[in-house]
C-alpha cells in the first residue's frame, strides 16, 4: 500500500458503511485517453461503483460483518483492475486507491459465512489467493 493509500484506509476505517457506500457512488472515472480498453475499464467501474453501494448498504455491513464471499470476490476484482491499469499503461485512479482502503476496512471486520457448504469454498479461495 502507498502512503497516500495507508492515509485513504485510516480516514475510511472510522466511516460507517453507510457512508463508505454513498462515497463510492461520488467518484468519478475519467482517463486521459479515450479508446475502446479506456471505454471498456470505464464500464467496468461504473458498474463496481453500483455493485459496491449495493453490497455495503446491507444490515450485516451496519452490523460490523462483512460477508466473506464479499470479501474474496472485492479482492479478486481488485487485482483484475490492476491487471487491466498496468495492461494498458493507465495511470492508477483514485477511485482505485478507495478499493484498496475498502480492502483494509474489509480485513478488520468480522467475516461471516451464511452457507456452511460455502464456508470451506471461500475459506479455501481466500487461502490459495494468499489472503490467509
Amino acid at each position: 500500500m502507498t502512503p497516500l493509500s495507508e492515509h485513504v484506509a485510516s480516514q475510511i476505517e472510522s466511516e460507517n458503511w453507510d457512508t463508505i457506500a454513498r462515497m463510492a457512488l461520488s467518484f468519478q472515472i475519467e482517463f486521459e485517453r479515450e479508446d475502446k480498453h479506456t471505454t471498456k475499464l470505464k464500464k467496468e467501474m461504473t458498474m463496481l461503483k453500483h455493485i459496491l453501494y449495493e453490497n455495503m448498504k446491507t444490515p450485516e455491513m451496519a452490523e460490523k460483518y462483512a460477508n466473506a464471499a464479499f470479501f474474496v470476490r472485492m479482492h479478486q476484482t481488485v487485482s483484475k483492475l490492476e491487471k487491466s491499469f498496468d495492461r494498458h499503461k493507465l495511470e492508477r485512479t483514485e477511485f482505485l486507491m478507495f478499493l484498496h482502503a475498502l480492502m483494509h476496512k474489509l480485513r478488520r471486520e468480522k467475516l461471516i459465512v451464511y452457507k456452511q457448504l460455502e464456508r470451506k469454498n471461500e475459506f479455501t479461495r481466500m487461502k490459495d489467493s494468499g489472503l490467509l
